[in-house]
């Protein structure tokens, strides 16, 4: 039995005269994962529980035909099994981003930015053990680090309006 009880939140505050919008956000969630069916363990399922924890900020600031965006991000994560089959986990990570936008004409913009992501090892990935499938033993692997990434990302935007009507957009 496995289940997720979370939820999350955020806001944006744009403050006039400024050009700037600040977005501050939270998301939280807890995973159990109950290894058992009809009342008997089974140990080729996790018997473990993982909570998560995120909270950002961002900083939309329009400067002329420029816009700049920075951005943070704070994950944080714990994870451990009921039956101690190995050892707990806590990780945490801050991710940065770097957003540019530079409008040069009505319709067009060039846009680019830079970020990191963060995410954790799932229940499964972490306290999976027993043989799965005929000679395919898992072993728990509370040592599994989690996945992070770089991006990277140029283009452009474009915007026409009234092209075919009176209100339309493409």
């Amino acid at each position: 039995n496995f289940s997720t009880l979370g939820g999350s939140a955020q806001t944006s505050l744009n403050f006039s005269g400024t050009g700037s919008r600040i977005t501050l956000g939270v998301e939280s969630y807890t995973d159990r994962a109950d290894a058992s069916r009809d009342g008997a363990p089974r140990p080729q399922f996790p018997d473990a529980q993982r909570q998560a924890i995120g909270v950002f900020i961002q900083n939309e600031q329009t400067l002329g035909r420029l816009s700049l965006i920075p951005g943070l991000r704070y994950d944080r994560f714990k994870a451990e099994s009921n039956t101690d089959v190995a050892r707990a986990t806590d990780e945490d990570r801050l991710s940065p981003k770097l957003g540019l936008g530079y409008t040069l004409t009505e319709h067009l913009t060039l846009t680019g930015s830079y970020g990191e992501a963060y995410r954790a090892p799932s229940l499964l990935e972490t306290y999976a053990q027993g043989t799965h499938f005929l000679g395919n033993e898992f072993r728990p692997n509370p040592d599994l680090r989690p996945e992070s990434a770089k991006n990277l990302e140029l283009g452009f935007r474009i915007g026409l309006d009234s092209l075919w009507a009176e209100d339309d957009a493409l």
